[in-house]
């Protein structure tokens, strides 16, 4: 879109009124809350003014500013557009791959005035924020994407060590976990060792006395990270993983994280389907228990996509099915075939469809 001079200046006069409101706000925008509602209304009215340019925008708008400014307020000037980047990140509004935009847009152009040497802490969570939304972001090579989440993560380390912020380093530990297990480039063998080194040295900080949330979340990355894992023994690696998904229902219950407490539940199907270990019968009954409990949260009405695929999985487990009828274990599985193609249909899932 060609920017004119109407728009720019109606596009300053917006960008103002977020970074005062996002000010007066007193937001944590990491909290998991929503967005304070006056800057979730001021960008709801506004939605024509962010798209295509603005990142372009608060990019040039920013640098503007830090030139003819006093280093100390163009700092406080940098925190409120931070602020305001971690909040469009996480905008439901709009198009989430341009919102994500303007966020990096927005940690970058801070990278100005906010530096290792004037604020170290701050420069750490800046590098820390730039590495999430690159390993998020939508537009863009992926694998190009995921490299620069690393090397921001591995910034914002040299700042958080153990022994000095061992919450931001166990936070940047957690992150590159996530970061190795997604990545494009290099061996994929050796990503995924990497990416449960990360995540072991994370707990080491979050524990589930200390932080219970984040702890779950890792064991629950780690039972993905061991389905996916290539080194070691197969059926080692599906006990380690039904270990850890076990491990994260400590937390994860489905009364105050019924989400999460059922992607677990279906890990841990996933990890009985697959393993070998043991009694081969007993382990398809147990996997067919918690497919079955993960419907209990992912129904059809409330997450179509994930209902769709759990009934597929529990017609592969039916399929197998040893103990009971055969002629009823496969009326069975038909019947949560067709279930699961109410969703996946050829037009809308290619390839489930196949």
């Amino acid at each position: 879109m060609t920017e004119t001079p109407d728009r720019e200046s109606a596009q300053t006069v917006f960008l103002e009124q977020l970074l005062q409101a996002t000010k007066e706000s007193e937001h944590d925008p990491r909290s998991g809350n929503k967005p304070p509602q006056t800057v979730e209304t001021l960008l709801s009215n506004n939605l024509q003014l962010l798209y295509d340019d603005f990142p372009k925008f608060i990019k040039n708008w920013a640098t503007d500013k830090f030139k003819t400014t006093e280093l100390s307020e163009a700092q406080k000037m940098a925190k409120n557009i931070i602020d305001f980047s971690n909040i469009i990140y996480l905008f439901y509004q709009g198009q989430e791959n341009l919102n994500r935009e303007i966020a990096i847009a927005g940690y970058q152009v801070c990278l100005q005035v906010v530096t290792r040497d004037t604020l170290p802490k701050k420069w750490g969570n800046l590098q820390y924020n730039i590495a999430l939304a690159h390993l998020w972001r939508i537009l863009g090579e992926k694998g190009e994407n995921i490299e620069e989440a690393i090397k921001a993560s591995k910034l914002s380390l040299e700042v958080f060590t153990k022994k000095e912020h061992p919450y931001e380093w166990a936070r940047s530990q957690k992150n590159l976990g996530m970061i190795y297990r997604n990545r494009v480039r290099g061996n994929k063998e050796d990503n995924i060792e990497k990416a449960i080194e990360f995540y072991k040295s994370a707990l080491e900080v979050f524990t589930e006395t200390d932080y219970p949330y984040n702890w779950a979340q890792i064991q629950y990355n780690l039972t993905i990270a061991y389905a996916e894992r290539i080194s070691g023994e197969k059926t080692e690696n599906l006990k380690k993983e039904i270990e850890a998904g076990q491990l994260a229902l400590n937390v994860f219950s489905k009364e105050e994280y019924p989400y999460q407490w059922a992607y677990i539940q279906n890990s841990i199907g996933l990890a009985y389907r697959d393993s070998i270990e043991g009694d081969r019968a007993e382990n398809l009954e147990k996997a067919i228990i918690a497919f079955q409990l993960a419907l209990e949260v992912l129904s059809y009405q409330d997450y179509r996509e994930d209902w769709a695929m759990v009934q597929n999985y529990l017609g592969t487990v039916y399929r197998r099915r040893i103990r009971g009828s055969q002629a009823e274990n496969i009326k069975k599985a038909i019947a949560a075939y067709e279930l699961a193609l109410e969703v996946y249909t050829l037009e809308g899932f290619p390839h489930d469809h196949a």
